[in-house]
């Protein structure tokens, strides 16, 4: 009888970390440079040949197989007792944690070659998503799905008044930008199909403007491994549509492992330095309490993170949706990989009155926000009642019952919807993330740039005038309270995005 085989990927340290940090922080704001003149940059921060060989002949004996390599990692093939030997078992080695692990050994040859091990025996998810529906209320009706219901939540169109972003139509004949999603479920491109046909915007997936790319996983919905995490997809997918309907969708799947999650990074790192595919923009609303991630692929994540952003690309990323506590333990506690330096922390409003003359606008209870048990203050952000890096950075409406309107027949189907078929009101913090990410790409498009991204904008954020936000002074998220000027709720507050663009998101190179 064959012995059972698993698959293990090693990920390589990185050769020179304090410099590829330095290297995201310089080409902040650089919209001038090229996507193959930052490719270029970072091509000396790579591991190098000489290490992957070395690593692909260690791996070979002990005994295991090569059978992919990209420019951050090895992937290799073995007997699963084997496996356990080299690696451990993720799950003996924390059994009662539903979250998925990194292996938690090494063996010694790999030692400083390598940042972690993921795959073998883990199969437990990851991370979870942060959408959150509201409960839809009012009696069955026989109205037409083919618009979208004026009570099913806000539009692009309020989200877009509400903050001063522009649509992103662009009438210079440039390229459009691409925003980027991490997807750890699949799910049914038809529900875009549908919710773009509702909102009187051109079929993104009939068009082209919607890619789905696989990254070891189908894109299609599992009902054994996915849940309810398509209506996450179904989300931050619209809600994009809807604010930058002329942006392209690039969705990268993958299972919602320790593994998924740093495959689709080193994919975006990649494909980020290809000039045909624009990205300007990615989002993440998956995430998992920081004490619940192993140290290994924190460390690893990092690099991935700090190398998309020295390819010119904003990394927005949902903070949390249980408030001060993402345990759920009772303590103050915050989420990964919000609280990465490399990413924007989107936390969440109540936002009332979008198209008024006067926004209201308060903290959501829900908004994930405070201080980072993994990361010193970086030198960008101000002093703040942390002594470590403080989330969120600004914050947009995620309230669920001041949410958007998306459209998931699935899940409205598989949840007794009673309304109109496929409709419901999602927030969360993944609604502010996703909104965030398109209203940056609208915004480079607006402002007519022609090629690369703007990378990581903490300086120009942090530096731009106070005009540029919208102060939230009211409410809490438990732990913390919305005050004037920056708080562990809303960070600076809501974006202005009209204003951000002339006073921070400048086109001056960087050195």
């Amino acid at each position: 009888q064959t012995a059972a085989t698993q698959t293990v990927t090693v990920y390589l340290a990185a050769p020179d970390r304090g410099g590829l940090d330095h290297l995201a922080r310089s080409v902040a704001g650089a919209v001038s440079a090229s996507a193959q003149d930052r490719a270029t940059r970072l091509r000396a921060f790579l591991p190098s040949d000489a290490t992957h060989d070395t690593v692909a002949n260690e791996l070979d004996t002990l005994g295991l197989t090569v059978t992919r390599t990209t420019a951050w990692s090895v992937t290799a093939t073995g007997e699963a007792d084997r496996l356990r030997t080299l690696f451990g078992s993720a799950r003996d080695s924390r059994p009662a944690l539903r979250y998925a692990q990194s292996l938690p050994a090494l063996p010694a040859s790999l030692h400083g070659l390598v940042s972690v091990a993921v795959g073998g025996d883990e199969t437990r998810p990851a991370f979870r998503h942060l959408g959150t529906r509201a409960a839809r209320t009012g009696p069955a009706t026989a109205r037409s799905a083919a618009a979208v219901p004026p009570d099913a939540g806000y539009s692009g169109a309020d989200l877009r008044a509400a903050y001063g972003a522009p649509d992103g139509h662009r009438g210079d004949g440039g390229p459009d930008p691409t925003v980027a999603s991490l997807q750890l479920s699949g799910w049914d491109p038809a529900d875009l199909r549908a919710y773009a046909a509702a909102a009187g915007i051109p079929d993104p997936v009939a068009g082209g403007r919607y890619t789905a790319v696989s990254v070891g996983r189908a894109p299609a919905y599992n009902a054994a491994l996915d849940g309810d995490g398509d209506s996450e997809v179904a989300l931050d997918q619209e809600v994009q549509l809807a604010v930058a309907p002329s942006a392209r969708q690039r969705v990268y799947f993958a299972p919602n492992t320790d593994q998924g999650f740093l495959d689709i990074l080193d994919r975006v790192r990649l494909d980020a330095a290809d000039p045909s595919a624009n990205l300007v923009a990615f989002n993440a609303s998956w995430g998992l309490c920081e004490p619940y991630n192993s140290a290994a692929f924190v460390r690893t994540a990092e690099t991935l993170l700090a190398a998309i952003a020295a390819a010119g690309v904003t990394t927005f990323t949902a903070s949390g949706d249980s408030g001060s506590d993402d345990c759920g333990n009772g303590t103050a506690t915050a989420s990964y990989p919000a609280s990465s330096p490399s990413v924007i922390a989107v936390g969440g409003t109540t936002m009332l009155n979008p198209t008024g003359a006067t926004v209201s606008e308060t903290a959501w209870a829900g908004s994930g926000g405070g201080c980072s048990a993994l990361f010193a203050q970086p030198d960008w952000q101000p002093v703040t009642a942390c002594t470590s890096r403080a989330l969120p950075d600004l914050a947009m409406n995620a309230d669920p019952t001041t949410g958007f309107a998306i459209y998931n027949r699935r899940y409205w189907e598989s949840h007794g919807g009673t309304t109109v078929p496929g409709w419901m009101r999602f927030g969360g913090t993944s609604l502010a993330s996703p909104a965030a990410a398109g209203m940056l790409a609208a915004e480079w498009a607006s402002t007519g740039q022609q090629s690369g991204g703007y990378g990581d904008i903490h300086d120009r954020l942090y530096k731009a005038p106070v005009s540029a936000f919208r102060d939230i002074t009211v409410g809490n998220n438990g732990a913390h309270r919305a005050t004037v000027g920056y708080d562990l709720v809303t960070g600076r507050g809501a974006p202005r995005w009209n204003r951000l663009a002339s006073t921070a998101l400048t086109t001056t190179p960087a050195t």
